[in-house]
């Protein structure tokens, strides 16, 4: 199966988008959670035989926790600009393989992923304000940046899903180079 028989709109990745996005959230709170509380639990000053349990757990566990709270944020934006760029990028490759029609259907699916993302930045505004209530404000400490565009995400979600659509459906012209063979085949001169 060639690689320009497989048409299809390319704004419907907004939805993949967003729930990699609330996937990866989890991952980088659950596992920042996990390291905080373990780090609390063991940096506790005691003495254990002729070792203090507090300087052990800051030369080991607390190295990885340091780690895990300082870079939580930067994980989250480079979750969240990964796949922004990924969705450009094959938007761009992708283009003129619809017909023109398409962008009607485009327009579509980003008013239906501003409504799915007004959802979820509602559900993730009551996530934090959930947290905050049980003392659990990890999120809002250490990635306030992926929690602002979570917060904001039915605006940055239109903004994505028109350059997305602009990119898919323009007529930049393909580059010599850039031509597929048919077949996949070399042609001899």
């Amino acid at each position: 199966m060639s690689f320009i028989s497989k048409k299809g709109q390319m704004t419907i990745m907004l939805f993949v988008l967003f729930v990699i996005l609330l996937i990866g959230v989890l991952f980088i709170l659950i596992g920042g959670l996990i390291s905080t509380k373990i780090y609390n639990s063991l940096n506790v000053d005691i003495e254990i035989g002729q070792v203090n349990l507090k300087n052990v757990t800051d030369d080991s566990f607390g190295q990885f926790n340091t780690m895990f709270i300082n870079n939580a944020d930067w994980w989250g934006l480079s979750i969240i600009f990964g796949m922004i760029l990924g969705l450009f990028l094959s938007s761009y490759i992708m283009r003129n393989t619809m017909p023109k029609w398409g962008i009607i259907l485009d327009i579509f699916i980003i008013i239906g992923a501003f409504i799915f993302c007004l959802y979820l930045s509602s559900i993730y505004g009551d996530f934090l304000s959930a947290l905050a209530e049980a003392n659990e404000t990890f999120l809002e400490d250490y990635a306030p940046k992926t929690s602002m565009f979570i917060l904001n995400l039915h605006i940055f979600s239109v903004i994505i899903g028109v350059i997305a659509m602009f990119l898919f459906h323009s007529t930049i012209p393909r580059k010599a180079e850039e031509e597929y063979q048919s077949g996949g085949y070399l042609r001899g001169a």
